[in-house]
């Protein structure tokens, strides 16, 4: 397998302007911007820019928002790992992969970002290591250990759900504050569980998205099917929603479905359904909604 070269991202070095002549007849740079702006891809200008700084957290985001080339972004990736070493580097890129899914909008198809991604894991050097697993292995690893760490809900108690709340305030600043963690909490636990659905259909939930056993991917699929049968049973609502993402996916990836899965499964939704019938409070609706929540075409 092909990998890409590793090449640092600096900061572009300015002190060459020192070698021009000043007698030099220099063209202002406002005489010039407008053709070079009508020349380049405003894509290719943007990518330049995120290029020549240091590699962080954001600038990966601005990579995968702007649609980096696969070759660059596996490097920058890569750069970004020899600059922090760790044993599990590429959790920090992952985030950043959240950050660009939920950027724009709650709703936005995470399926674009996720494919650019593993293409990038793809031209992974077996240098790059990440809880054990090198090479672009380690990327599709480092991808499915986060999507197993968010797909557990932990309830909050009251008061306690966040370090900076206090369980003795009465302060209507902090119990607003309160609120909107917990809204945030759901919505990231929702858009975790798309994020495991597109990952699920792109066939990358198992240790090779290429070449995996059978057994890999059995294991995968038992899984997801495990999260989505005992999410429907979850006390609060944004358990089971989540849930019904996953089982979705999991119905879509099962081919040739015999009789009894196919009855098994649609017992499944109409325990989600009868489930969301439940929800009568429009705004708790709208907080948990994703899309269509059932359908039973896909199998």
């Amino acid at each position: 397998m092909a990998t890409s070269p590793v090449v640092p991202y600096s900061p572009v070095d300015t002190s060459s302007a020192a070698l021009i002549s000043p007698r030099s007849t220099v063209p202002q740079f406002g005489t010039i911007q407008a053709s070079i702006n009508s020349s380049i891809p405003q894509t290719t200008i943007l990518q330049n820019r995120t290029m020549a700084l240091p590699t962080s957290r954001t600038t990966l985001r601005d990579a995968f928002i702007q649609g980096m080339d696969t070759a660059s972004l596996a490097s920058m990736i890569q750069t970004f790992v020899m600059s922090n070493p760790s044993t599990i580097p590429l959790t920090p890129v992952i985030d950043a992969l959240y950050d660009a899914i939920s950027a724009n909008s709650f709703h936005q198809d995470p399926t674009p970002f996720l494919r650019r991604y593993l293409d990038a894991t793809d031209l992974f050097s077996h240098n790059l290591i990440h809880a054990g697993v090198a090479g672009p292995q380690a990327g599709l690893r480092a991808l499915e250990l986060q999507i197993r760490r968010n797909s557990i809900w932990v309830a909050s108690i009251a008061g306690t759900s966040s370090p900076a709340f206090s369980v003795n305030s009465n302060s209507m600043a902090e119990e607003m504050n309160r609120i909107a963690f917990e809204r945030q909490r759901r919505k990231d636990h929702i858009q975790w569980a798309r994020i495991h659905a597109a990952t699920l259909e792109l066939c990358a939930m198992s240790t090779s998205r290429r070449t995996a056993t059978d057994g890999a991917h059995i294991a995968s699929k038992m899984f997801s099917d495990t999260i989505a049968r005992d999410a429907v049973w979850g006390l609060d609502e944004v358990e089971w929603v989540a849930g019904m993402c996953i089982l979705r996916a999991v119905i879509r990836t099962t081919p040739g479905t015999n009789r009894q899965q196919r009855d098994d499964y649609n017992e499944l939704l109409r325990a989600y359904e009868n489930r969301w019938k439940e929800i009568k409070d429009d705004a708790r609706q709208a907080l948990v909604t994703v899309g269509p929540p059932f359908e039973t075409k896909d199998f």
